[in-house]
């Protein structure tokens, strides 16, 4: 096995997968399981591209999208992460094929939260905010300060949603603080 540790001072140094920290990055999807076997939510992991702490490039923030409880399909979370990801457009009623979603690119919100655990106790928790939905496709107005990592955008091309598949969302409104994360 070879290994790299150069730049390495010590052994302190490795702090193993940890999320972002709060911000809004430039992000690609690295996985989906859609297979709803252990949860009843889609798992997305996203890998930091670029964004606004540029020391974060290739942390990873795994978040689960959870069913509606009461009709078990899909929240305004999951079919806004959709139409973001250009998976399926406005008006359209059809199967979403989740794995195409590995490797297309979006901007996500991201912030912690305080919260207690399975064993009620408190930890803190990071995810996206506003329930889910502080997601935007790329060339969003809302998002246009964000940094992107336009190279990541031309290598992968031929996986990116379009404006025509993935509208822009932006209402020019601000939050209202209410959501699970507070004001983002």
């Amino acid at each position: 096995m070879d290994m790299n540790t150069e730049g390495v001072k010590k052994y302190d140094d490795y702090k193993g997968n940890q999320p972002p920290e709060p911000g809004r990055y430039h992000v690609a999807v690295a996985s989906v399981d859609d297979s709803f076997d252990k949860h009843d939510a889609l798992i997305v992991t996203f890998q930091v591209v670029a964004g606004d702490k540029a020391d974060q490039k290739g942390r990873q923030l795994r978040e689960m999208f959870f069913l509606d409880k009461e009709t078990g399909g899909a929240t305004d979370a999951i079919k806004r992460l959709a139409m973001v990801l250009g998976l399926i457009g406005p008006g359209e009623r059809k199967a979403v094929d989740w794995q195409g979603a590995v490797g297309r690119s979006l901007v996500i919100g991201v912030a912690t939260r305080k919260g207690k655990d399975r064993d009620g106790n408190e930890r803190e928790y990071t995810g996206i905010p506003d329930w889910g939905l502080a997601t935007w496709p790329i060339g969003d107005p809302d998002v246009e300060d964000v940094p992107i990592d336009k190279d990541f955008i031309s290598r992968s091309a031929g996986s990116q949603p379009t404006t025509d598949t993935a509208p822009f969302s932006g209402n020019g409104q601000q939050s209202t603080g209410d959501g699970e994360w507070g004001d983002f």
